[in-house]
């Protein structure tokens, strides 16, 4: 992420990394802020606060360049990760979406915050640039706000099937959706939306179990572009395999496992896939 100032910053499991010479040194900036507690949403207002959204449901502020965090929310309920933060530039208004909690409006630099939408599973939130809202649920809905949250109509049409991850907009105004499924864009995001990216789920992928960290149970979801066996496997940080998840023949398309680490203790785990000649492994966190 950037800062109108050029400041970069990076989130890790162990707080917020920044660096003001484009990359070339990095120093932690965590000056109170609660490291266990670890990062996922990141934005900046047009006066330059900086807001830092948790896994645990808090947002942090700073109005000095991440030199110092305050705290501005503190998440009601620990298992509600707060997923993505954006601010809205007609406004400055802040909207937070969690996945358990809903989403949340700001009107005032994050020193009281709004439940405005409490039934959303919130997944992601982006404010476009002519201040209006699109909240994306967790489960596949789509919803769209003209007047700063205060209505929603439902505009998912057909695309109940897509977990939108990220949100950007181009310079003509166009909203392009980052997914599992691959990327979506359109021209008139109240009505329509067009896949133009069809062929990135006709390739072999393993994606980020979600959510991450997780306690008890995560999803991973991986595509076929042909059929053959299947193997996913679950490893601890010392290579030591824990269970085997998926061990069968599998059609070409797209599929999710579930994975339960009820009986595991806390820590960084491993997951593996193994199909033909395609082979991958990602880290995932289980946080109890």
């Amino acid at each position: 992420f950037r800062d109108r100032n050029g400041n970069i910053f990076r989130l890790a499991y162990s707080g917020i990394i920044k660096s003001s010479n484009k990359g070339i040194d990095w120093y932690y900036k965590n000056n109170g802020i609660n490291t266990d507690d670890m990062g996922y949403a990141f934005a900046c207002d047009s006066s330059g606060n900086l807001y830092y959204g948790t896994y645990m449901g808090n947002i942090y502020k700073s109005t000095n360049e991440g030199e110092n965090w305050t705290l501005v929310r503190n998440g009601a309920n620990p298992q509600a990760f707060l997923f993505s933060i954006s601010v809205s530039p007609k406004n400055n208004y802040i909207y937070a979406a969690s996945d358990r909690e809903g989403l949340f409006k700001s009107t005032n630099e994050g020193m009281t915050w709004e439940n405005i939408f409490p039934e959303l599973d919130g997944n992601t939130v982006y404010v476009n640039q002519k201040g209006e809202v699109f909240a994306f649920d967790y489960n596949g809905g789509i919803f769209y706000s003209n007047d700063e949250g205060n209505n929603w109509i439902n505009i998912t049409n057909n695309l109940d099937h897509i977990n939108v991850k990220d949100v950007k907009e181009d310079s003509k105004g166009n909203l392009i959706l980052a997914t599992w499924d691959g990327l979506y864009i359109s021209d008139d995001p109240i009505l329509n939306v067009d896949n133009k990216y069809n062929d990135l789920l006709y390739s072999y992928s393993l994606s980020q179990n979600f959510p991450n960290p997780f306690n008890p149970s995560t999803k991973i979801k991986y595509t076929l572009p042909k059929q053959g066996l299947v193997t996913i496997k679950i490893f601890d940080v010392l290579g030591i395999e824990i269970k085997q998840l998926i061990n069968e023949e599998k059609p070409s398309g797209e599929y999710e496992v579930e994975f339960d680490g009820s009986s595991l203790s806390s820590g960084i785990y491993f997951y593996q896939i193994q199909t033909g000649e395609y082979f991958d492994t990602k880290k995932m966190v289980l946080m109890k």
